[in-house]
């Protein structure tokens, strides 16, 4: 990925300025820690909906 960035050249022509290594790792740390904790909210999610059947099957039992 690139970056716009204006340069000190006359008429201030935009330069394409590649992407760091750090600026790589930061956004692939940030993908990877949005990805790992929306993962996170989905299961549990899921385990609480499973915990609500789970007890209203009980409770109808009863």
């Amino acid at each position: 990925m690139t970056e716009s960035i204006n340069s000190e050249l006359p008429g201030g022509d935009a330069v394409e300025r590649p992407e760091t290594c750090l600026e790589r790792l930061k956004r692939a740390r940030d993908a990877h820690w949005d990805n790992t904790h929306s993962l996170r909210d989905e299961r549990k999610l899921t385990i609480r909906i499973i915990t609500d059947a789970s007890f209203r099957q009980h409770k109808d039992s009863i």
